[in-house]
């Protein structure tokens, strides 16, 4: 069921414009962040996210995988952002 999704798989994403097209990187590792139950609902595999890097900067992360994580495990992931 979707309400015991707690932690999202997404892999980083970055994108600039040259000569009038955008460039799309998207980094190989994947990292688990904690979601809150309101935006479980709404996820999808696929969907763009944002997270705060570790300079505090909002980045957009691409969804790979929906995960249900034990309680204790899921602490120590940081959060997804709200839009």
């Amino acid at each position: 069921m979707i309400e015991e999704i707690n932690a999202v798989g997404v892999k980083f994403k970055k994108s600039r414009i040259r000569a009038g097209r955008e460039k799309v990187n998207i980094y190989p590792k994947t990292y688990v962040f904690k979601i809150s139950p309101v935006q479980a609902k709404k996820a999808e595999i696929g969907q763009v996210l944002y997270v705060k890097n570790r300079h505090n900067k909002r980045v957009p992360v691409i969804v790979q995988s929906l995960l249900k994580l034990a309680p204790n495990s899921c602490r120590k992931h940081k959060p997804i952002l709200h839009k």
